[in-house]
This record gives structure tokens, sequence and C-alpha cells, in this order.
């Protein structure tokens, strides 16, 4: 055997480990393989691999080739198997579910029935049906289900939380006696913006409540002139109290806050009780 026989590309091949299929190179003990880091697969492998995706490919064509030709003959099949299965009472689905055994009587009224309602449209069913025996419960669930709805959109949505709050204030300050009017949602939203949202107080962002920088138990108003945004904890801790003597006792008291508290509120040319109404 001269040395022409074992010569190769040694650029493009190399001498690597034998392959899982023994592909040997010549009597070397080791299988010619690509000089590739990405794809060092074994040269024989690959061109049985080739070889057998190309008859694969050559099988597909063949059976595509006599479908085409046999439509006839394939249409006649498909009948005539129809018509079996329609002697037996089956349908093709269920043949193919119930292949290998017997097909009992629920079997078969269960392949007849169509398509059967699932699980959860069986429990709605049961539950109106008890409903309309139990109009009490019904009643109750309605009663519940409006509950917590109205609760669940009063978590998620900001503006129905303000909506609430301002005819909870206007209503207490009607019931007290003191001068009240009706405030939008629009409104209070601006006033809200100018403290981007946070205490006027402290400067927390949190969930903004309506404060009456005047309380109405001193003579304030529900009027836009005389609210203020605050978080929950500052709302509590003032309550009723003169708003500047409590503010300046607050270890977070600037003076730079309560000027644009004054001049929000229209005091910043006047006495501090001066409310604006609008």
């Amino acid at each position: 055997m001269t040395d022409l026989v074992y010569s190769f590309d040694a650029v493009k091949y190399r001498l690597g480990t034998l392959c899982k299929r023994g592909h040997q190179f010549f009597d070397t003990g080791k299988s010619l393989r690509r000089n590739s880091t990405f794809s060092p697969a074994c040269l024989q492998c690959e061109k049985e691999r080739y070889t057998k995706n190309q008859q694969s490919i050559e099988k597909i064509n063949q059976r595509k080739e006599w479908r085409a030709k046999n439509q006839d003959k394939i249409k006649a099949y498909k009948k005539e198997y129809r018509n079996e299965l329609q002697k037996k009472g089956l349908t093709q689905r269920g043949t193919k579910r119930l292949k290998g055994g017997p097909v009992s009587a629920l079997q078969k009224a269960i392949l007849n029935a169509g398509k059967l309602p699932t699980v959860a449209r069986l429990v709605m069913k049961e539950q109106f049906r008890y409903w309309k025996e139990n109009p009490g419960t019904k009643a109750l669930h309605d009663r519940q289900w409006k509950q917590a709805s109205w609760w669940l959109k009063y978590q998620t949505r900001p503006d129905l939380r303000l909506y609430t709050r301002e005819k909870s204030k206007h209503r207490k300050a009607v019931l007290k006696g003191a001068t009240a009017v009706r405030v939008s949602t629009q409104q209070i939203n601006e006033r809200f913006l100018l403290f981007k949202n946070c205490c006027a107080y402290c400067g927390q962002n949190d969930d903004m409540q309506i404060e009456h920088a005047v309380p109405i138990a001193q003579g304030g108003t529900h009027a836009i002139g005389n609210i203020l945004p605050a978080c929950k904890t500052c709302n509590y801790s003032k309550r009723d109290k003169e708003i500047e003597t409590w503010y300046r006792s607050q270890p977070f008291f600037t003076e730079s806050k309560w000027n644009k508290i004054r001049r929000t509120l229209g005091w910043a040319g006047g006495a501090v009780n001066q409310l604006a109404m609008i």
C-alpha cells in the first residue's frame, strides 16, 4: 500500500479518536475527522447520515407522488372505512380510542353524546339550580359579592377612594353644622398634585387622606381652600389642633414647607384663619 492511499488534506481534516461506530481510517485505529473545533465529526458518520436522510427524502417524495396519482383509491378506502365504522356504531375518533377491546353500551353512549359539558359548566348549572330553590341564599350571595367587588375597586382605584373620602368628609361637616361645599375629585387631585401626591406636612409618599387645615371643630369649612393632602399618621396626630402650633412642634417642620402651605391656602398675605372658599 503506497503513501498516496493514506494521504488527506491536513488543512481540512485530521486523525482523531475513534468514533462510536468504529469507523477507522484504514488501519490507523483512528477516525478521519474535520479539522474544526465546532464540528469535529467523523467523515464516515456524516456520509452515512447524509445517505439516510436522502433515502428518507426519497421515500417521502415517492409517497407524495403515489398519493397524488391515486386520489380515487384513497377516497374509496376512506369511504369503505367509514361505512365499516357506521355498521359497528362507532366514530373514527372512538375507534382509535377503543382500539383493541370490546365496546360497551356506556362507551357507545359517550361516543354518540357529542361534545360533553365541562366540569365548571356542570358546577355552575348545579349552583344556579340551588339558588333557584333557595332565593334567600342567592340574595345573601349577591350582597356579599357586591361588597367584595366594591372593596376591590376601592383598593385599586385612587379616584374612587378620593370620591368616597370627600363624600364622608362632606357628610360629617354637614352633621356638625359647618359650612360644606361639594369638592370634585378633579379639584382634590389638582390640590394633591401641588404637593406631588405627598403629605403636605412630613412629605411621605403614602395613601393620602383629605386633611382640613383649620379643623371643622374649630370653625373650619369643608371647601377646597381648606384642604391639604396628609398621611394617616399626620392626619390622626393633628386632629382638631391649631395647624401652625401643631406643625411647629413636629420634628419634620420646615419653614419652606410651611410657607408653601400658606401660599396654597391663600394665607400668605393675611391671617392664618382666613379661609378661601373656592
